[in-house]
């Protein structure tokens, strides 16, 4: 059943002792009945109850759904899920289908997303710490500033797009950037987690001007282009590629210059290209703060 704007208007002008009886033989038949029959019934109600509701999210879900109600095999729409104080998110959304669904700063450690669908969704700033994403297909669904660590998404459809601070990441990026968060992803590249680090255009473009050949005028990797948006990382990078034998210094002060090693022809190129990331270079891309 399709919710119309008359269909809300009408529960919205229902009396807080009529929404009361309806929550009570929801939660009835939420035990009964196959729940996703009655979604549509529940969204009606989320959403008359929800924008003055006082308590926790969870709290509010217990008097519609009963406290250990889930949301396996349902169809939920424009559903902002943080309502009141927020808090805890405490249920199962396994094989469900989410669309435009809002479930952004909560806390759903122990929610389980195994199998849905979701489409435009939000979990911006939620903690997903080691929740199941398993067999989940995810289309441009957002995840700025969501805790990830141990999130499992090791079987996800392959055709993910994710979006982190407005940047969208789609594929083996998206894989990469989940990983870089600390979850649980499928065999990915390690270019790919490298692309997610707050640093990496800063470090693949001092790679291709350091790949040019030549010598590289230090100030000018360090302070200029890419590198003027961070210089401390542009120094670090560099000090890196000397630190394992990628590039040498010749000279010293304002005329230091950084010239590219035999050993650091192949991998500064694959970086530089984008085609893969050097075991020693792992370690630049693991550290550092990310946002």
């Amino acid at each position: 059943m399709r919710i119309t704007d008359t269909m809300e208007a009408f529960i919205a002008g229902e009396s807080a002792a009529f929404l009361d009886e309806c929550c009570s033989q929801l939660v009835q038949q939420w035990s009964i009945f196959n729940p996703g029959e009655l979604a549509s019934t529940f969204a009606l109600l989320w959403n008359a109850r929800s924008p003055t509701w006082q308590g926790g999210t969870d709290e509010l879900l217990t008097t519609l759904i009963g406290p250990h109600g889930g949301f396996d095999h349902c169809r939920l729409e424009r559903l902002k899920m943080f309502c009141g104080t927020g808090g805890a998110l405490v249920r199962s959304f396994r094989n469900s289908v989410l669309i435009e669904c809002d479930l952004s700063r909560l806390d759903l450690r122990k929610s389980r997303f195994g199998g849905a669908w979701l489409e435009s969704a939000s979990f911006e700033g939620s903690d997903l710490t080691g929740v199941d994403f398993s067999d989940a297909s995810l289309l441009d669904v957002d995840f700025t500033g969501a805790v990830l660590s141990d999130a499992n998404f090791h079987s996800i459809d392959g055709g993910l797009s994710l979006r982190f601070a407005g940047v969208e990441y789609t594929k083996e990026r998206a894989l990469g950037l989940l990983a870089s968060r600390g979850a649980i992803v499928p065999p990915v590249d390690a270019i790919y987690i490298a692309m997610a680090h707050p640093h990496y255009e800063i470090a693949k473009k001092i790679a291709r001007r350091v790949c040019e050949g030549g010598a590289s005028q230090y100030l000018g990797l360090t302070q200029r282009g890419a590198s003027a948006k961070d210089p401390a990382a542009a120094v670090r990078f560099v000090d890196t590629l000397v630190s394992i034998g990628y590039a040498v210094f010749d000279k010293s002060g304002s005329a230091r210059t950084v010239e590219l090693t035999v050993a650091g022809r192949t991998p500064l190129r694959r970086l530089a290209e984008e085609d893969g990331l050097d075991e020693a270079l792992v370690g630049y891309f693991s550290s550092g703060k990310r946002t």
